[in-house]
């Protein structure tokens, strides 16, 4: 440019930095920068917030801060948009305590909170169950004229269902409706999670009906969530008929949901319908996954249909799937049952050197099966180890290991 007689200004120097910044090349940004400054060009507000915004987007939040700090020894004074830059960065990075400290920093400098500061500030609190002080925040933010949205009343509502207190949820549901701000879909989401994973179905159902009511699309969370909640409770009919609902509506279904579906049919011990559901996957092109096969394991092995669990088993490192640590104990608990010990402990092996930590659930299988066979000495051992591995065994499992002793003893 300078070559053809095109003195680059603010402006132009700003453009730049803005796709330097925005394509994650910082190096050159601030190269860009220190160019500027030896031509003796005015380094505006903007141009700060630009690369601060730049080093958060990249993930170098530590940078941004070093960044910011740098620039105010030289006289500059960050604005809420770099405060809020760095606050972001922190917070994906769960550093929310460290946002929360530089939030407050900032007000201590005279730089006052905007909207976005506030909706951090209110999420950091919800996240750390400290509910008061983010509706102190919240009325702080209205008094300061500013109206809270529909993603700031989520927050909140997210944080009462995460202490499992729903009536104060739909409490705020109902206070931004008053206020004009609109529930969306994540707000309905929000809430028939909360109500299923408490177990209360029925009331997941009502509020997940009336969200086409309110003129709300429900996704594929909506529906998850609910085909989860149905099949967790063994109502598979009526979560077969909303997976069914959901494809009228144009919605594919998804791997989760599917294991959803084959998990309940296992749990209600209809292991056939889990088995048509596991097959049916791969020609809907579902790829089926670790999850998948370890809930069609466990129902094999609850029906006492070990051959069949055992090829679903070879079949997870073919397929490039990793065996988890759920698989194993169901496999080692349905051999164990069946008196077969020896098959038992070449898996109960094989856990630690492929990283699997063993459970009380393992444990309390090889002890309870070893001690039906008389092998006491091994059912002590394996006690002892337990123990000595930090893993509380309950009352009962010390109770019949001593009972089992004294049977053979006798």
């Amino acid at each position: 440019m300078a070559e053809r007689g095109v003195v680059p200004n603010v402006h132009t120097y700003g453009f730049l930095l803005n796709g330097l910044c925005k394509s994650g090349e910082m190096i050159a940004a601030k190269v860009l920068l220190i160019e500027m400054q030896s031509k003796g060009i005015e380094v505006k507000d903007s141009i700060v917030n630009k690369l601060v915004y730049g080093y958060c987007k990249k993930g170098d939040v530590d940078d941004a801060i070093k960044f910011m700090s740098l620039m105010e020894k030289k006289g500059f004074e960050p604005s809420v948009i770099s405060y809020n830059s760095i606050a972001k960065g922190l917070c994906k990075a769960n550093r929310h305590e460290e946002a929360k400290t530089l939030l407050f920093t900032m007000v201590e400098k005279g730089v006052a909170l905007n909207m976005f500061s506030y909706r951090m500030l209110i999420d950091i609190f919800c996240k750390q169950g400290d509910l008061a002080e983010a509706k102190r925040r919240l009325r702080e933010m209205e008094n300061e004229g500013m109206k809270p949205d529909v993603f700031t009343y989520n927050v909140f509502i997210n944080g009462y269902c995460k202490k499992g207190l729903i009536k104060e949820a739909y409490e705020i549901r109902n206070e931004m409706e008053e206020k004009g701000v609109m529930p969306d879909v994540y707000t309905y989401n929000i809430l028939v999670l909360e109500e299923c994973m408490a177990g209360r179905v029925d009331d997941a159902k009502k509020v997940f009906d009336e969200m086409p009511q309110r003129g709300l699309a429900r996704n594929h969370v909506s529906y998850t969530t609910m085909i989860s909640g149905l099949s967790n409770k063994g109502r598979m009919e009526e979560a077969k008929r909303t997976l069914r609902e959901m494809e009228s509506e144009g919605i594919k279904p998804n791997v989760m949901m599917y294991n959803c579906l084959v998990t309940g049919e296992c749990m209600a011990g209809k292991v056939d319908n889990a088995k048509k559901l596991f097959d049916e996957m791969p020609h809907r092109g579902l790829a089926q996954d670790a999850v998948s096969y370890t809930a069609m394991i466990s129902g094999l092995v609850k029906e006492g249909r070990m051959e069949e669990a055992f090829k679903l088993f070879d079949e997870m490192p073919v397929r490039g799937l990793p065996r988890n640590a759920l698989s194993y104990t169901a496999l080692i608990s349905g051999l164990a049952k069946e008196g077969r010990m020896e098959e038992a402990f070449k898996l109960f092996d094989e856990m630690p050197v492929r990283g699997l930590a063993r459970n009380v659930v393992i444990y309390t299988a090889m002890i309870s099966g070893l001690s039906k066979k008389g092998r006491m000495e091994e059912a002590s051992k394996l006690s002892d180890e337990m123990k000595s591995e930090g893993i509380s065994s309950d009352d009962n499992l010390d109770s019949f290991l001593k009972e089992s002793v004294r049977s053979v003893k006798g």
